[in-house]
């Protein structure tokens, strides 16, 4: 039942209150870059753990963009538990096996960040520094 809860509902509340409530309220009172740093170092700093703030920061960032381009908060809930179910069941069994998979898999997290970010920029050009 805890792993179901970890993997599935905490992705679907935290989604709905940083996201929907938090994030939203901040993009309509500042820039976009400020709701989606003070956001995500909230959500950071609630994990009471610096490794897991940092990948919480990161994968926030992927989420707002996320959220941003999609302008639905279902790609950010799916995206959640995907990361969720694989930081949980998948990766630490890859890690055993192939200690180098952890520099693979941060390369594609910055790659999608990249790609997410020109997305995110063109498609809310004229909006991004209001």
């Amino acid at each position: 039942m805890q792993l179901i809860i970890t993997i599935v509902f905490i992705p679907i509340y935290e989604e709905i209150f940083y996201k929907g409530i938090i994030f939203g309220y901040l993009r309509k009172n500042f820039n976009i870059i400020v709701a989606i740093v003070v956001q995500d170092l909230v959500l950071g700093v609630m994990h009471l753990n610096l490794v897991q703030g940092i990948y919480t920061f990161i994968l926030g960032i992927v989420l707002a963009l996320i959220y941003m381009y999609s302008e639905s908060i279902l790609g950010n809930i799916t995206v959640h538990i995907i990361f969720n179910l694989l930081g949980i069941l998948i990766v630490p069994k890859l890690l055993i096996k192939i200690p180098s998979m952890s520099i693979v898999l941060l390369i594609i997290a910055i790659g999608f960040i990249i790609f997410s970010s020109i997305k995110m920029i063109e498609k809310y050009e004229n909006r991004f520094y209001a």
